[in-house]
């Protein structure tokens, strides 16, 4: 029987580092929606000028893997790969519990003794509230941070219910729901991964191994009401094949995540002067700017993969309210998006967020169509290096991800 794609299967482990093989148990099997990792060489043809008229010689040169995998974007699936992509790790929940917290219909909850900043919550970040004794109706809510300082935390429960007014005296627990990770200013971490392509349906088993590969780039696409997806650029130097008794290299991976997909985005949009917009779709697309280094005399593979400076740009859809987006694109207003993708509407749904503190818009184009006017903008995303970092209300950095999978 042939290869088909509906029995193949993908199993994706991290290696120790460059030039050292991942073993063969501790893989796992990758959801996907597909997955065209190949070899590749260049090729170089002889120049000479024969009585002929013809061409003599045609000879294959470096080797390489390149491909993408694409799915639907679902909780914990992807996640190191981001932190790979991100040159990072994932860091555990911020977490504070304090006693003297007060509630706020208004979607505010306000402390004296405590610093919010301090502990190192951030806007856009998803936290629950636990321990509140009377005013019940706060506990067990996902709430969505749109603004902060020291000592006053604004946002939303995610589901969309009202906060509770409620007076101080509980004890009560604020932590970050699953982990976040976001490209550091030091201390930048580079994976290596190994990938299997298993065709498990052929005789004799074939499978393909791509060694020494990384993530080098990310492509997002958030439509208002559809699933999200996802596609990751990977780039590597070697592929083994391995056929019958020898196949396939993977031994009893484990089965994939079994995180829902996430779909319905919440975005919004946060200018300086506090102005908000309502984002009903966002494409962004991020990459490591990663190349081969020259090739070596008597090597038909590159040594590494080398990195070069991340680099975000998208598009963001929002509703024609006012005049506020397009003064942002005319002015060269910066803003922060923040994005929130939910696997459903109740009080604690699994959710991803996406973060970007510094963007910059290049344009702003308005639709007209019969339904409501969408504003399309184009941006870019910038380090945040004046406004974030430890102690400030957003982190020092070009984007910053939320898991609520990552345990």
């Amino acid at each position: 029987m042939i290869g088909t794609q509906l029995h193949k299967r993908v199993v994706a482990k991290k290696q120790p580092g460059l030039g050292q093989p991942a073993g063969t148990t501790g893989g796992v099997y990758l959801r996907r929606v597909n997955s065209t990792l190949n070899e590749k060489f260049t090729s170089s043809k002889s120049n000479e000028i024969r009585t002929s008229q013809q061409i003599a010689d045609q000879r294959l040169g470096m080797g390489s893997t390149e491909g993408n995998l694409n799915g639907e974007l679902s909780l914990g699936s992807y996640a190191d790969f981001m932190a790979s992509l991100l040159r990072s790790e994932w860091i555990p929940p911020v977490s504070n519990t304090l006693s003297d917290i007060t509630a706020d219909v208004a979607g505010t909850f306000t402390t004296v003794a405590g610093d919010f900043l301090a502990t190192g919550f951030k806007i856009g970040m998803v936290v629950n509230l636990e321990g509140w004794t009377v005013e019940t109706g706060n506990n067990d809510h996902y709430f969505w941070i749109t603004a902060l300082t020291n000592t006053i935390m604004t946002g939303r429960f995610l589901n969309g219910d009202p906060v509770v007014t409620a007076a101080s005296g509980d004890s009560v627990t604020i932590k970050e729901i699953g982990k976040h990770c976001f490209m550091p200013k030091t201390g930048h971490v580079y994976d290596y991964w190994a990938f299997e392509n298993q065709h498990p349906n052929m005789t004799p088993v074939q499978s393909e191994l791509f060694s020494d590969q990384v993530i080098t780039s990310m492509d997002l696409t958030i439509p208002p009401t559809e699933i999200a997806t996802v596609a990751f650029g990977i780039m590597g130097v070697g592929k083994t094949m391995f056929s019958g008794a020898d196949a396939p290299y993977f031994t009893a991976p484990d089965e994939p995540t079994t995180g829902r997909a996430t779909a319905g985005a919440n975005g919004m949009i946060l200018l300086p002067n506090g102005v908000t917009a309502v984002a009903t779709a966002l494409s962004l697309s991020v990459t490591g700017n990663y190349q081969f280094p020259p090739g070596t005399v008597g090597n038909n593979r590159y040594n590494d993969i080398i990195p070069g400076p991340l680099e975000a740009s998208g598009s963001l859809s929002v509703l024609f309210e006012n005049a506020d987006m397009f003064d942002a694109f005319r002015t060269e207003t910066e803003a922060l998006i923040s994005i929130v993708m939910t696997t459903n509407n109740d009080a604690m749904p699994g959710f991803i967020v996406i973060n970007l503190p510094r963007v910059k818009f290049q344009a702003a184009d308005s639709d007209d169509g019969e339904t409501g006017i969408v504003i399309s903008m184009p941006f870019v995303e910038l380090e945040n290096d004046v406004l974030g970092g430890d102690g400030k209300a957003t982190e020092w950095t070009t984007i910053w991800i939320q898991d609520s999978e990552m345990a």
